[in-house]
C-alpha cells in the first residue's frame, strides 16, 4: 500500500484521482496521486477542498515524493486541485507531461469557473514546472460555475501526430441564472459543454491563458428547458461533459475520436418522470409554473469522430454524433463511468465501457451495471441517422454489480487500455466498486461500509462485435479473472478506505505484463476497530502482474 506522508492531522483522501507516465524520461514509471479535501482540523473548514498532486517513481520500490506545485500562490477552498488527471507526451520530446485539473479554480474559490493545467519535469530544477494553462473566465468567453475541467483527455484528434486537449464542462448553461426559485435560489439549466483545444494554437503559460473562446471545436449538450431560450423543453440538467475520454481511432482515418456523457440526458421517447416547479425572477416575483416530463436522469453518452478540420467550431451533442448510447432505466446516470483506448475482443479495433454505477436490478439501491460495447469496424463509413442510436440493453456485454448490498457503486472506475496476460492480443477490463462491503461478517459490522474491492476481467477474442453481436450477461463475481480487495482481518479493517474509486494501468513496471494501480482515498493506517477517525488519509493498491 502507497500511502502519504502528511503529517497527523489531516483529511487529504489520498488517491482521489491517478495518472501514470514516464515524466522525467528515464524509462522508469512515475505515477501520480491527487488529494482533495486537505483539511486543516484547527482551522475547517479552512483550506478544504484545496487539493495537492504527489509524484511517485518506480525502481523495484516506490520512492517519493515529488509534490507538484500549485499554480495559485494562495490557494482558495474548494479549486479542487487534481480532481481530475492524465498524462501524455503533449510536446513530441519522448517524455510525458501531467495534465491537472481544478474544476473549480482559476482564481476563483467556490465560484467553479475551472481551470487545466499541463505541467513539464525541468530536469535542471528537478521539478514540475507549469508549461500550459487553460481556463473557463466569463471575461473570455466562459461562464461563472460551468466547471470547465470535470473532465479531460489528450488525444490527436486532428491527425498532426501531437496530442490536443479536450475538457468537459458539465455545468455551462444556456440560460445562465435566468430562473430563480421563491427563495431567490438561481436555477441553470446545466447543459453541459465539451471544448477542443488544438495543440497548433496553445499558447505557454508564460504567455498567458488558453481561453475557451479559443477552442477550436465546442460541442454543446443538448438543448434544456429554459423559458427565454428553450420554453419547450422537456429536460433540465443534461450535464454533457461531465465524463470524457479519446477512444482512440475507430474508424482509421488518422484521427483519434472521442466520448462525450450526459449523465442526466435522457432519451427522447424515455417520458415516465415528471418534474414538476415554479419559478421566479431575480426579484422574487412569480414568472410561471414549468412542467418537465422527460427529466428521469437515465444518461447517454455521445461518439464524435475527429478530423483534420472541424466543419464549425460550435456544435449539438445530438446532431453531431456519430453513434449514441442510450441508457436504461431511470436514475441510472449512464455514463457516469468511461472507459476506451482498449482492444478488449482483439479485432484491432477499440472497444467503449460505460457504467451506470447507480443502476439497480434488485431490490438494493446504486448497485451498478456495467456495459462493455465491442465497436464494429466504421472503417467503411459511420451508420447512417437512422441507425446510429445503441441501446444498453444491447451491449455485447453487460456485467451486473454484486447482489446483497446497497450503494456498492459498480463501476464508479474503471480502466480497459492494458494487458495482464499478454499470451493474448486482448486488453482487460477493471472495475471498481468503493462502495462494496466485502468483509461483511468478518470484522466489527460498524466498520464494514465503503471498503470496496475491484473485478479484472478478460473478454474471448470470439465475442462479435456490434449492436446485432453476441449479448453476455456477467455477474461481478462470477465471471471475473481476479477479486481484489484490502485485508479484512487485520488491525486496521477501517470503515470507508473505498477500495475502487480510481484505476489506472502501469503497462508493465514489474515484469512482463501490465500492471495497475487502485486508489483508496477513506483509507487510514491510524484506525482500529471499534476507533473513530476522520482523517480519511488514503492510499495506494499496486498490484504487479
Amino acid at each position: 500500500m502507497l500511502g502519504p506522508n502528511l503529517g497527523s492531522g489531516y483529511g487529504p483522501q489520498f488517491g482521489q484521482a491517478l495518472a501514470a507516465g514516464d515524466f522525467d524520461g528515464d524509462a522508469k514509471r512515475e505515477v501520480a496521486v491527487s488529494t482533495w479535501e486537505m483539511m486543516d482540523p484547527e482551522n475547517f473548514p479552512s483550506n478544504d477542498g484545496v487539493g495537492h498532486v504527489y509524484v511517485y517513481e518506480y525502481d523495484t520500490t516506490w520512492s517519493g515524493p515529488t509534490e507538484v506545485p500549485n499554480p495559485d500562490a494562495t490557494p482558495l477552498d474548494c479549486v479542487f486541485f487534481g480532481y481530475a488527471m492524465t498524462a501524455g507526451d503533449v510536446d513530441g520530446d519522448g517524455d510525458d507531461e501531467l495534465v491537472i485539473s481544478a474544476p473549480g479554480g482559476e482564481g476563483a474559490g467556490a465560484l467553479e469557473n475551472g481551470a487545466v493545467y499541463i505541467y513539464d519535469w525541468d530536469s535542471q530544477t528537478s521539478a514540475f514546472v507549469l508549461a500550459y494553462k487553460f481556463r473557463s473566465d466569463p471575461y473570455y468567453g466562459g461562464q461563472q460555475g460551468d466547471n470547465f475541467g470535470w473532465s479531460m483527455a489528450l488525444g490527436d484528434f486532428n491527425g498532426d501526430e501531437e496530442l490536443d486537449l479536450l475538457v468537459g464542462a458539465r455545468y455551462w448553461s444556456e440560460c445562465e441564472d435566468c430562473v430563480f426559485d421563491a427563495n431567490g435560489f438561481a436555477f441553470e439549466d446545466w447543459t453541459g459543454a465539451a471544448y477542443i483545444f488544438d495543440h497548433d494554437n496553445w499558447v505557454g503559460a508564460g504567455s498567458g491563458w488558453n481561453d475557451v473562446e479559443d477552442a477550436d471545436l465546442v460541442i454543446r449538450g443538448e438543448a434544456s428547458w429554459s423559458p427565454d431560450l428553450n420554453p419547450n423543453g422537456e429536460q433540465t440538467r443534461g450535464y454533457f461533459g461531465a465524463r470524457v475520454a479519446c477512444v482512440g481511432d475507430v474508424n482509421a482515418d488518422g484521427n483519434d475520436d472521442f466520448i462525450v456523457a450526459a449523465t442526466r440526458r435522457t432519451p427522447d421517447n424515455f417520458a415516465t418522470c415528471t418534474t414538476s416547479f415554479d419559478y421566479y425572477d431575480e426579484n422574487q416575483q412569480y414568472e410561471g409554473h414549468a412542467e418537465l416530463d422527460n427529466d428521469c436522469r437515465v444518461g447517454k453518452v455521445y461518439l464524435f469522430a475527429g478530423g483534420a478540420q472541424w466543419a464549425a467550431v460550435d456544435q449539438e451533442a445530438a446532431s453531431y454524433a456519430k453513434v449514441i448510447f442510450e441508457g436504461e432505466d431511470a436514475g441510472d446516470k449512464f455514463g457516469q463511468g468511461l472507459a476506451s483506448q482498449g482492444d478488449l475482443n482483439g479485432d484491432d479495433v477499440n472497444d467503449i465501457v460505460i457504467s451506470s454505477n447507480l443502476h439497480s436490478e434488485t431490490a438494493q439501491n446504486a448497485v451498478g451495471r456495467v456495459y462493455v460495447f465491442l465497436l464494429p469496424d466504421y472503417s467503411s463509413g459511420w451508420p447512417s441517422a437512422n441507425d446510429k442510436v445503441w441501446s444498453a440493453s444491447l451491449a455485447n456485454i453487460i456485467i451486473d454489480g454484486p447482489t446483497g448490498d446497497n450503494t456498492v457503486a459498480f463501476g464508479y472506475a474503471m480502466a480497459c487500455n492494458g494487458n495482464t496476460d499478454k499470451t493474448d492480443s486482448c486488453a482487460d477490463l477493471i472495475v471498481g466498486a468503493p462502495g462494496g462491503k466485502s468483509c461483511v461478517g468478518s470484522i466489527n459490522a460498524s466498520l464494514v461500509e465503503n471498503r470496496g474491492f475491484a473485478y479484472l476481467y478478460e473478454v474471448s477474442g470470439s465475442t462479435t462485435p456490434g449492436p446485432d453481436g453476441s449479448h453476455w450477461s456477467w455477474a461481478a463475481v462470477g465471471d471475473s479473472a481476479g477479486y481484489y480487495r484490502l485485508e479484512c482481518h487485520n488491525d486496521y479493517a477501517k470503515k470507508n478506505p473505498s477500495l475502487g474509486r480510481s484505476i489506472v494501468f502501469l503497462h508493465d513496471i514489474g515484469g512482463n505484463n501490465d500492471d495497475f494501480i487502485i486508489g483508496c482515498p477513506g483509507w487510514d493506517t491510524t484506525d482500529v476497530p471499534g476507533g473513530a477517525d476522520p482523517d480519511d488519509r488514503g492510499g495506494v493498491y499496486f498490484r504487479d502482474f
